[in-house]
């Protein structure tokens, strides 16, 4: 139905609690306020990406231009400000010592980091995001799973690359 009469604006969490997930979005018809699940562990609700949701961090939204109540976030093709956010973060879980990180140039995380995104997406980010993450914690993203995409050839070239 959204595909019909499309508009899309930007939507910011007003506020993350347990599974619920607060979001605002304007349109021409006015302030628009939905409720959205989210996903909890470890005291954090996560967005369907397996980031955590935090107030104030903006996403797309696509809505039905004549019935804004029909409408899709997007969680994976992220405004400027909220991407560098993201990275940010994974830079931080870079640096923050993990074993797995230490072969890569310090200088170079904000690149490789880049990279990643463009070579992977929001996957390739919440894979170093959730490095370290008990399986039993998120069952998408975890050491496990990270495991396994650390064997990916493409992962394999920008780890070389990037390396000291």
């Amino acid at each position: 139905m959204i595909s019909r009469e499309p508009a899309s604006t930007l939507g910011s969490i007003s506020y993350a609690f347990s599974h619920e997930i607060g979001l605002n979005f304007s349109t021409p018809h006015g302030q628009k306020r939905a409720e959205l699940r989210g996903k909890y562990f470890a005291g954090t609700t996560y967005l369907p990406n397996l980031f955590p949701a935090e107030k104030n961090d903006l996403y797309k939204v696509r809505y039905y231009s004549s019935n804004p109540n029909y409408f899709k976030v997007d969680f994976y093709d992220l405004p400027y400000t909220t991407l560098d956010k993201y990275l940010s973060n994974c830079q931080r879980v870079i640096q923050s010592g993990s074993p797995y990180f230490r072969q890569l140039h310090p200088d170079r995380i904000t690149e490789f980091l880049a990279e990643v995104y463009t070579e992977f997406g929001i996957t390739g980010l919440s894979m170093i995001y959730h490095h370290s993450t008990a399986f039993y914690q998120n069952l998408r993203y975890n050491s496990v799973t990270f495991y396994f995409f650390k064997k990916n050839d493409t992962w394999k070239q920008l780890m070389r690359k990037y390396a000291h």
